[in-house]
């Protein structure tokens, strides 16, 4: 049987990096939901640690989403840059930002993230 790799390990070049800083008590629960701000954040910085942040081009605004005011502080600037980018549209009206994120929004979001460009 294969051990699985520390915290430690999994954990130390993403927050070297700046791509993800943990919980607010600095604790990483790698088997923790993640919410969609939360995955939208993650590949914005990994876009901008790369040099490839899609530039605004979308005629789609950050206000226009009914829960635009549900987005965290610390997302908001990012979410903004990915909505007015055209990476992320949303459902309908609405970014559902608090919403826990599933497989398949996460396979979607890298899709047209890193290779729909």
């Amino acid at each position: 049987m294969q051990a699985k790799p520390t915290i430690a390990v999994t954990w130390l070049p993403p927050k070297k990096m700046g791509l993800a800083a943990g919980l607010t008590d600095n604790t990483y629960v790698p088997d923790h939901p993640i919410s969609r701000e939360e995955m939208f954040t993650l590949l914005y910085k990994t876009l901008k640690s790369i040099g490839e942040l899609p530039q605004p081009g979308s005629r789609k605004k950050l206000n226009t989403f009914k829960d635009s005011s549900q987005i965290s502080p610390w997302a908001r600037d990012a979410i903004k840059q990915l909505v007015e980018s055209g990476t992320i549209c949303g459902s309908g009206d609405r970014l559902n930002p608090t919403n826990t994120a599933t497989r398949a929004e996460l396979a979607q979001l890298l899709y047209t993230g890193l290779v729909k460009k």
